[in-house]
């Protein structure tokens, strides 16, 4: 409230400073008394943005500042206002700079790029088959940064990749299993709700590709050989939180389906499925 009433305060102020002593049908031309008209309309009306209304009104005043009718106009009624004037002057100026941020757009527009950087917990959602079940198979949690990018199809329609990896310890009834290391790109189509407002949250669906890599696993002193790639589905939640104008936070998280299977000499030893789900906090950018 302290806000807004400083903002009609300096809204009144402009108004007295410019267009009170402007009478109607004075020879001004159609654009001023326009302006006449609409401060008196505007005077006692609410709004959330007068930045650009204080800009049209010291225009207008530049517009006139040669015309010698206007100027003796303007004089006559507003000589016990010129202190008052270059005030609100200094007061508009300050009050557009700083409601110049509030009234920018904040929706992402078509072919805008979002890039985000985000802290993730991985946490796998372990359950094997086969030898690897009766093992009680299970896989720690662990946390990595996380690179995205979105393109912006629509204002509320993205493409996202997701490019993270990580590295997980296995363990066993019997002890410890060793590691393994997970790189599963993601792409993601996803709809943010509320895409013009400063908090958008949005969902998404797609599929990943799990690549397995410098495999660790062993069952005693024999190496555990593992299937190097699958493909599972995604699905995510999030939420954008506008900070500034091209800066926000993150919070999102997805559900990854991935799965791979294991063998031993040759032996089967049955598949292993970690479908994790990744909780992440971050920042991002509009580019």
């Amino acid at each position: 409230m302290h806000g807004l009433a400083e903002s009609m305060f300096a809204r009144d102020q402009l108004y007295t400073a410019r267009y009170a002593g402007w009478p109607a049908g004075n020879g001004l031309d159609a654009g001023v008394e326009s302006g006449r008209r609409l401060s008196l309309e505007m005077r006692n009306t609410p709004h959330p943005c007068y930045a650009g209304f204080l800009i049209h009104v010291m225009a207008q005043r530049r517009r006139h500042s040669e015309n010698p009718e206007t100027e003796n106009a303007f004089a006559t009624g507003k000589n016990r206002g010129r202190l008052v004037r270059k005030h609100s002057l200094l007061a508009a100026a300050l009050l557009s700079a700083a409601l110049s941020a509030v009234c920018l757009p904040a929706q992402a527009d078509q072919g805008d790029i979002l890039a985000r950087v985000r802290a993730i917990s991985i946490e796998p959602e372990v359950s094997a088959g086969g030898t690897l079940g009766s093992f009680g198979t299970g896989a720690k949690n662990t946390i990595v940064p996380e690179l995205d990018f979105v393109y912006m199809v629509r204002p509320s329609i993205g493409i996202e990749l997701i490019l993270a990896t990580s590295r997980h310890q296995v363990s066993s009834n019997s002890g410890a299993l060793g590691g393994v290391n997970v790189l599963p790109p993601t792409l993601l189509l996803q709809y943010y709700f509320n895409a013009a407002g400063k908090v958008r949250p949005y969902v998404g669906a797609g599929v990943n590709y799990t690549l397995f890599y410098n495999n660790g696993l062993h069952a005693g002193d024999t190496p555990v050989s593992i299937k190097n790639s699958s493909f599972g589905p995604a699905l995510q939640a999030g939420v954008d939180v506008q900070v500034a104008h091209d800066l926000f936070v993150n919070f999102d998280i997805k559900k990854i389906w991935m799965r791979t299977s294991a063998s031993a000499d040759g032996v089967a030893l049955g598949s292993l499925k970690i479908d994790p789900l990744v909780v992440g906090v971050g920042v991002g950018m509009r580019f």
